[in-house]
Order: structure tokens, then sequence, then C-alpha cells
């Protein structure tokens, strides 16, 4: 037997500039998901507050993008420990940037005018938000209901 053919090939280590040059398979993958966490976090924790009913009856009240976040941290863990503080510190600041982007575009979204301005409404129904007007019942009956605007003739 040729024990040349039987040791095992040492690990391949990666130093240094090999790191920040080498290729990496789920590097890309990583990175969208941790930028993608980032983005999330941001935009669902402060448009969903959410709450938790705790044993002794009280309510605990939080965004819920709380339940995001602490997932980057693991992410950039896993990003420094896999494929060098480099790597990680390339999508951290890459994250950084989409959430300065995204700022920007949610500032140029707010100051836009909005569609409708200079136009009327034709019918006092078509300002209400959803554009509908139907007749609410009431226990004595529709007749006491009152009727909006755009109904009468």
């Amino acid at each position: 037997m040729n024990p040349a053919a039987a040791a095992p090939a040492p690990p391949r280590t990666l130093t240094g500039a090999a790191i920040a040059t080498a290729q990496f398979r789920y590097y890309p993958y990583v990175m969208a998901a941790f930028v993608a966490i980032l983005l999330l976090s941001n935009l669902i924790g402060a448009s969903k507050p959410s709450y938790l009913t705790l044993p002794n009856g009280a309510q605990w009240a939080f965004g819920a993008g709380v339940l995001f976040f602490p997932v980057s941290y693991i992410i950039g863990d896993v990003l420094t420990e896999v494929y060098g503080y480099a790597n990680a510190r390339r999508v951290i600041w890459t994250g950084f940037a989409a959430l300065i982007f995204m700022a920007f575009m949610a500032a140029v979204v707010v100051a836009l005018p909005p569609a409708g301005r200079g136009r009327r409404p034709t019918n006092s129904c078509s300002a209400i938000p959803g554009g509908s007007c139907s007749p609410r019942s009431s226990p004595s009956g529709p007749a006491s209901s009152p009727t909006p605007s755009c109904w009468r003739g």
C-alpha cells in the first residue's frame, strides 16, 4: 500500500490578501440576506407595532423590526468567522449604503406632490378614501340612516 495515497490532504487555509480576492460560493447570498434584513428591520419596525401578552396578563409593546435586527448580528458574526474581517466590513458598509439610499428615496417620495393636486372630486363620495358610499343600516331600519350627499338626487 502506498503511504502517500492514504494520507489526507491538509485543509487549505487562506490568509491576508488571499481572503480578500478569494471567490466564495455563498458570499453574495449572505450579503443579500444581511442587507435585506437591515432594510426590512427599519421599514417594518417603524410601521408595525406589535405586542405580546405576558403570563401576568400585561401586554409588552414593541416594534416588529426588533425581531429581525438581531439576525443581522448573527450574520455579521458568521461573515467575520467564515469570510474574514475585510469581507464582513465590506458587507456592513454595503448595508449602510443601502440604508442611506433607502432614506434618500423615502425623502424624495414624501416630497413628491400628490397625484390629485389641482383636481377636485366630482362628488363627496370620491373624496372618501376607497371611494365608496354605502348607506349604513341602523336598528330602526334604512329609512332612519343618514344618506350620503352623493346619493341625494
